[in-house]
């Protein structure tokens, strides 16, 4: 078939000829301006007649009418005319008086069933929010009754019902009466949870369930139990389903469908940062090594300035994210200003995630061999010890606008070297500006107890200051105390802190100042090395990229330094 040429005039009749004109509403604005203009709909289009057009007109008061009631306005006077045609389409006043509102002079409130003594029902009902003396606003009433009706699935009262819902409205008087009453009926409870994949054994699957069969039903437990059971690695998909087609008594079965993860990955990583020079990573996992859930870690790194190599061995002792052992072997070589230390490490260790922090105890075998300042050290330590960090708060992966984290360690050296206590406090705090911009504040303080041997202490143990997540403007752990012959030997004592502010240029691009103050140093002798600098930030899919320009204070003959760094800011 041939297709048919229409005429231009034709054609634009079919473009534009459907454009509706437009009603300018008056006299009421906000949330009830927007209620009311979702009443205006099926408007005549502009090449309707006059007819039409007036027809629609008086009939827009009455239509607009329950947008006004849902905000409590009964009284309220509507007027409609069509203004004269410009443009060739219509236009329409539509004129509103609203008149009193009408306020909530008495609320009767009924809340039955067991959910009576629940508090989270109790708390939601204490809040109801058309209060006497409030005006009535018919979605403040229906969003309430939505929330009363999520909470009762949510916490398992199944046979919940609105058994009495009344509004009055004594429109002479603007006032209104509110009866409102729940029956909750039973709380449902937990039934037996059953599992689709055999791929870890029931023990190690029962282990993520926080509830037993019999305990209150509560929808957050389940949403947990499918969390937690993806975060473990262990599986590819999981899906939790409460069974409630099939409560039986008042109990809820609970179905956990499992697709299991491949169990191994590898992957091999290039990279570039200041502190290391150029660098390899290789990883190495394996998640799922049986069915009772141990998993195996192993990492390398080959870099200019350290190289190490170690592997993890996780036996779960309870719930796998939460309780677990781990055997440990590390070794590794590190090349600084100080000198080149070559150590082992090898231990025991188990780690337990609380809901606030995570607490690791350990106790470990170190053996290393150092040259520092031309002296050789050998060290044989047992060292027991532990570490707690908080749990890391952050709104944002790539780009956190609010959070912090914190972390504590502590450690004692017995054996063939010195006897020592090594503490380490550190934490970052991030926060917004009303403008888009971030404030980021950082801060480190640690601390080596010895038996008044410091020369002993081994290179690992020791600190030292200046790099990319130090004092900037320094290089890599070349700040801290110095000998008679200016050689850098460390330090038993450390502070540091940092300010810095970004300022966003697009969204994946921002601009940063900063100022780093800090130093190691040996019992009380205290004097901070500063720098500050300008950088840049690109928050790239892999993660953030820094690169920094910083000076050095106070120093005659200091000369700026680049600090090109990769990673999450907390």
């Amino acid at each position: 078939m041939r297709a048919r040429r229409l005429p231009l005039g034709m054609l634009l009749t079919l473009v534009y000829g459907s454009a509706a004109g437009e009603v300018v509403v008056a006299g009421v604005e906000g949330e009830v301006l927007a209620n009311v203009r979702e009443f205006l709909t099926g408007e005549p289009s502009c090449d309707a007649n006059d007819a039409e057009v007036g027809a629609y007109a008086e009939a827009l008061p009455e239509r607009v009418q329950p947008a006004l009631e849902a905000f409590g306005y009964y009284e309220a006077a509507v007027t409609a005319s069509v203004d004269p045609r410009e443009d060739d389409c219509w236009r329409i006043a539509l004129d509103i008086s609203p008149g009193p509102a009408v306020t909530v002079e008495n609320v009767a409130l009924d809340l039955l069933g067991h959910a009576r003594d629940d508090p989270r029902f109790r708390a939601l009902f204490d809040l109801f929010p058309l209060q006497p003396g409030s005006q009535l606003r018919h979605g403040d009433y229906r969003a309430f009754k939505a929330r009363v009706e999520a909470l009762a699935s949510e916490r398992g009262y199944l046979e919940g019902r609105f058994t009495r819902e009344r509004i009055d409205v004594f429109v002479e008087g603007s006032r209104a009466s509110i009866e409102l009453a729940y029956d909750s009926g039973p709380r449902y409870r937990f039934g037996n949870v059953t599992f689709s994949s055999g791929v870890l054994a029931t023990r190690v699957l029962r282990s993520f369930v926080s509830f037993e069969p019999g305990d209150p039903y509560d929808a957050t437990l389940v949403v947990d139990l499918q969390r937690e059971l993806l975060e473990s690695r262990y599986f590819a998909d999981v899906q939790v389903t409460p069974q409630v087609d099939r409560a039986r008594e008042n109990r809820i079965p609970v179905r956990v469908e499992l697709e299991a993860a491949r169990p191994l990955s590898y992957s091999v990583g290039a990279g570039f940062s200041t502190d290391d020079g150029p660098r390899l990573r290789f990883l190495y996992e394996n998640r799922r090594r049986n069915r009772a859930g141990h998993q195996l870690l192993a990492e390398a790194l080959v870099a200019q300035v350290r190289q190490y190599a170690s592997a993890d061995y996780r036996i779960p002792l309870g719930n796998p994210q939460r309780d677990w052992m781990s055997l440990k072997a590390g070794l590794a070589r590190e090349d600084v200003d100080a000198g080149i230390g070559a150590a082992a490490r090898f231990g025991v260790q188990r780690t337990r995630v609380r809901q606030a922090f995570t607490a690791t105890r350990f106790l470990d075998v170190l053996i290393e061999e150092d040259d520092i300042a031309d002296q050789d050290i050998t060290t044989r330590l047992l060292i027991p010890g532990a570490t707690w960090w908080t749990r890391r708060y952050r709104d944002d992966v790539v780009r956190p606008r609010r959070g912090f984290r914190l972390n504590l360690a502590v450690s004692a050296g017995l054996g063939e070297g010195t006897p020592l206590v090594e503490t380490d406090f550190g934490g970052k705090w991030i926060t917004s500006l009303p403008w888009g911009a971030r404030v980021l504040v950082r801060g480190r303080a640690g601390a080596t107890f010895d038996d008044d041997d410091f020369d002993r202490v081994p290179l690992s143990m020791r600190f030292f200051a200046g790099g990319d997540h130090s004092v900037r403007g320094f290089d890599y752990e070349s700040l801290g105390p110095r000998n008679a012959n200016g050689e850098l030997i460390g330090g038993n004592r450390l502070i540091e802190a940092s300010v810095e502010y970004e300022h966003p240029l697009r969204p994946t691009w921002a601009v940063a100042v900063f100022v780093d103050a800090g130093n190691a140093f040996l019992d009380g002798d205290f004097a901070a090395e500063r720098g500050a600098g300008i950088g840049g930030r690109w928050f790239s899919p892999i993660g953030p990229v820094r690169f920094d320009v910083a000076w050095p204070l106070g120093q005659d003959d200091g000369s700026p330094r680049l600090h090109i760094s990769l990673g999450p800011d907390l």
